[in-house]
């Protein structure tokens, strides 16, 4: 199975209601017309004069986040194998596969955050003397804020395929029984007994991350309703921002390492 098949079916998971526990598709559509009715009420994005959440919320350093992001690039990249398996070329290739596909992840995550954060940047500097009238400049705006919604939309969908991808395939602090039931969708197990899954993931010597579940975010904190979900995650955005660089760099390498082994 390829990354990219891996990355297809997670994106496919995050449609599917019985998996999607956390937050109803009902409760999406009614934040995304909240928020769209807000926008339209206010004529501009609800982030454009206060981007980053309240000061009480920054409970964990950014240099900390940023930290726990690489710690979990390492993690995924050297994980490997128990040491009695490391000759089995078929558990070597799943691995491998799965390790491609969230190191791409996170390097989206990466672009994501840079795409989200520009958003809400040219929302900030948008000023109504700019334009040649109240419509034009009504009009720019409600542009920008669609783009700005749908960036950050991506982001939240790019964070949670990747907490997932990493929780089910690497993940010691992982349920078995999801874990096992998850591994079942995936075509290069599907159609294999339980015994045989078993007997698969029994070879991976899984790891424990720096946000256990929450993998390289501090998913315990983040609120459960839509609403502050997507703030939260627009405060982590913003912790993260202005170390995207070296992390970039750093990853682009992981992935090569990845790719040629």
């Amino acid at each position: 199975m390829s990354q990219i098949d891996d990355i297809k079916f997670f994106r496919d998971l995050n449609k599917n209601p019985d998996w999607e526990s956390e937050i109803s598709r009902a409760e999406t559509e009614r934040e995304k017309e909240a928020d769209a009715a807000a926008a339209k009420k206010r004529g501009k994005s609800k982030e454009k004069e206060a981007p980053a959440a309240p000061a009480e919320k920054r409970e964990t350093p950014a240099n900390d986040i940023v930290a726990n992001y690489q710690r979990t690039i390492e993690l995924v990249n050297d994980f490997s194998l128990k040491k009695e398996f490391k000759n089995d070329a078929e558990g070597e290739r799943l691995i491998a596969n799965r390790k491609e596909a969230v190191l791409n992840l996170l390097r989206k995550i990466l672009g994501d955050v840079e795409k989200y954060i520009a958003q809400v940047n040219s929302l900030r500097l948008s000023r109504l003397g700019e334009y040649a009238d109240a419509k034009s400049y009504r009009d720019t705006i409600g542009s920008s804020d669609a783009a700005r919604y749908s960036a950050h939309n991506i982001l939240i969908s790019d964070i949670k395929l990747a907490m997932r991808l990493a929780n089910v395939s690497f993940n010691a602090d992982f349920p078995e029984a999801r874990r096992i039931e998850e591994e079942k969708r995936f075509s290069d197990l599907k159609g294999l007994s339980e015994a045989k899954i078993r007997e698969t993931l029994a070879q991976r010597n899984f790891v424990r991350f720096p946000y256990g579940q929450g993998v390289f975010i501090d998913w315990a904190k983040c609120p459960k309703d839509p609403i502050g979900e997507r703030e939260f995650i627009a405060d982590w955005a913003f912790s993260f921002y202005d170390s995207l660089s070296k992390l970039e760099e750093e990853l682009d390498q992981e992935i090569k390492r990845t790719s040629h082994n």
